[in-house]
């Protein structure tokens, strides 16, 4: 299964850490949905990096948060 990466970022003035991630997060997931859309199938395999951590697991996804830039790394497959 090939993988492709999404990297994504969002303004982090006046917002939360936490809503910036997931604005970042939301954005990579939305490209990778609208991929799946195209190809007919769907996304899986899909794993956060912050850095060269992996961060994802079921409940967790993870994101690097800066004081006005915040980062998301998404890597995924499609079945």
């Amino acid at each position: 299964m090939a993988e492709e990466t999404s990297n994504a970022s969002s303004n982090g003035l006046g917002k939360s850490k936490e809503d910036a991630c997931r604005w970042a997060l939301l954005s990579s997931l939305l490209k990778f949905q609208a991929q799946a859309k195209q190809r007919g199938k769907k996304v899986v395999g899909l794993r956060t990096y912050a850095g060269t951590t992996e961060g994802a697991s079921k409940d967790n996804l993870v994101c690097l948060a800066g004081s006005m830039v915040v980062r998301s790394r998404v890597v995924a497959g499609y079945k």
